[in-house]
């Protein structure tokens, strides 16, 4: 099957005194109070208006990868734009790919009609990993498939669930699957672990803590039998 990649990440945002001078400082204004429980779900906008800051408030029903921009598609960018640290990517297997049919980008692009053709010979060779270029406190990670479209079988895509499939999260990168060629390797804990899905629109909850890393494996399932093996 197609999949689309999303996710739901509530962040937790503080400041911190820097330099010499200190400075009075008044938050707050119309609309919701900068609470505690409000800065669960709120982002500083340092960009926006040169020398001041504002909240964005993060929607609960849209992704967080939208307030993303510049995503890469390759592991190791070529662009001298490319900051370790600042740049988002999300790249298809060991290296990534910028063709149409292999652009790990389009998981995350906020457009729930793009994604990667199915790979049908070999579901398990599928593997993505995104990386939000600095960790965020998050408890919710989710995939769905897209919303209109049929598969050449005729199934449309919005029932056809990923057969099977894991999920591993990291706070930070680590040589031992970052760096190099690298075959397939869990990046950190497991959040899914799924031997049968028949969910396609798939939401997992997890216990919050940071992460900036997340690597999204199908897996051969005895569904695939069924239904072609597709991913």
């Amino acid at each position: 099957m197609a999949v689309k990649t999303f996710t739901w990440l509530l962040l937790v945002c503080w400041a911190t005194a820097s330099g010499a001078q200190r400075q009075s400082w008044q938050i707050g204004g119309a609309g919701l109070a900068w609470s505690e429980g409000d800065s669960a779900v709120v982002l500083i906008d340092f960009d926006s208006v040169p020398g001041a800051i504002q909240p964005v408030y993060i929607d609960p029903d849209k992704s967080l990868f939208s307030l993303f921009t510049g995503w890469e598609p390759l592991k190791e960018p070529r662009e001298l734009t490319y900051v370790e640290g600042e740049t988002p990517r999300a790249w298809k297997g060991s290296q990534g790919n910028e063709t149409t049919a292999h652009n790990g980008t389009y998981m995350v692009d906020g457009d729930s009609m793009s994604f990667n053709p199915p790979v049908s010979s070999n579901p398990e060779s599928v593997w993505y990993t995104i990386d939000l270029a600095v960790p965020v406190p998050a408890h919710r990670f989710g995939f769905f498939t897209p919303p209109r479209g049929f598969r050449s079988d005729g199934i449309p895509f919005a029932v056809d669930a990923v057969p099977a499939y894991e999920v591993s999260i990291a706070a930070e990168g680590d040589p031992s699957w970052l760096e190099g060629s690298q075959p397939y390797k869990r990046i950190g804990p497991l959040i899914a672990n799924v031997a049968e899905n028949f969910v396609a629109r798939v939401q997992i909850e997890f216990p919050r803590q940071y992460v900036r890393f997340v690597r999204y494996k199908r897996k051969t399932s005895l569904l695939d039998s069924g239904r072609g093996g597709n991913t």
